[in-house]
């Protein structure tokens, strides 16, 4: 039996776990469930409300704030950890606006405005990269920090568009009907291989119930708006002005990705002054799950070194590079 998240213990200690080991199963999660309203915009988030400068989470397509299950706890003994619903995913509604690239860019920058996240480190996953980066292209020093997991927004080759499109309009296809098989993909091996093989590198070695937790419950009415809108966001131009962020960054990638192979990552890094590339050996696309213990110790030891270093110093660092 796969367990429910609302039956575990509190996230404050109550029930013995210490904050430095505790895993995302210890965790009330009810208990940390928000909702924001953004000039019209509803927004559902976590909010470990802890003490510390805060982190700022983004999901990709497909995704919800759970993909991150094995990291928020991690973090949340020296920091406030946040992570969203992109609208139109998870408990989060459609925009009034209709769902974009900059869009996604300007709902997080009100939501950071709107909670007074600043400083704040973002970390993006897939397109929740690529909403990262575009705030991030926008003004200098604000965010203070950036992560950017096997971030969409590289233009692909033409044989890299064709294999991602078609696996995402087949995602898109199977979407309605997904939630429905939700248990079962969690709890058979085989059926968990098949149906996870592009996406994660081993999928038969994760955890049942972490996938469970991590599979959308219900349909997300934003899927195919939001891959519209990676197709029509594809730009040499908006990967040219990668140049102009200047807050420390981490580039992570899984070895292994097939939808958004290692090239990307290497583009993001080489035109994002300053950034460092960290490669995951044995991780496909979603790397802080397959491998969260690596993953989380080279973040860790990135936000290390940005929060001992003035923003001022870090962001001339970068220039000079």
């Amino acid at each position: 039996m796969l367990p429910a998240p609302d039956q575990r213990a509190s996230a404050g200690g109550a029930s013995g776990v210490d904050r430095e080991t505790r895993t995302w199963r210890d965790v009330d999660w009810s208990s940390h469930r928000r909702t924001i309203d953004l000039a019209g915009d509803r927004l559902h988030y976590i909010d470990l409300d802890g003490s510390g400068p805060p982190l700022l989470f983004i999901h990709g397509l497909g995704g919800n704030w759970t993909v991150w299950l094995e990291t928020l706890p991690a973090f949340a003994a020296g920091h406030r950890v946040l992570a969203i619903d992109l609208p139109g995913f998870g408990s989060s509604p459609l925009p009034r606006e209709g769902i974009s690239i900059g869009g996604y860019g300007d709902i997080v920058e009100r939501f950071c405005a709107t909670l007074d996240l600043d400083p704040v480190t973002i970390f993006g996953s897939s397109l929740g990269g690529w909403v990262a980066a575009e705030v991030a292209q926008r003004a200098s020093g604000f965010p203070s920090g950036l992560v950017l997991v096997d971030a969409a927004g590289i233009v692909p080759t033409r044989p890299e568009r064709w294999k991602a499109l078609s696996l995402m309009e087949g995602a898109a296809l199977m979407a309605p009907l997904a939630p429905r098989f939700r248990h079962s993909v969690a709890a058979r091996r085989k059926l968990r291989a098949m149906s996870l093989r592009y996406t994660i590198d081993d999928p038969a070695a994760l955890a049942a119930d972490l996938v469970y937790m991590a599979l959308p419950a219900a349909p997300d009415p934003g899927f195919r708006l939001a891959l519209t809108a990676c197709r029509r966001g594809w730009s040499d131009a908006w990967c040219q002005r990668l140049g102009q962020i200047r807050c420390p960054t981490l580039v992570v990638w899984g070895a292994r990705d097939s939808l958004l192979p290692l090239r990307h990552g290497v583009q993001y890094a080489d035109r994002i002054p300053g950034a460092q590339l960290r490669v995951i050996a044995a991780a496909g696309h979603l790397p802080m799950i397959e491998r969260p213990a690596e993953f989380n110790r080279l973040a860790i030891a990135f936000l290390t070194d940005s929060e001992a270093s003035p923003p001022a110093a870090a962001a001339s660092a970068a220039r000079a590079d």
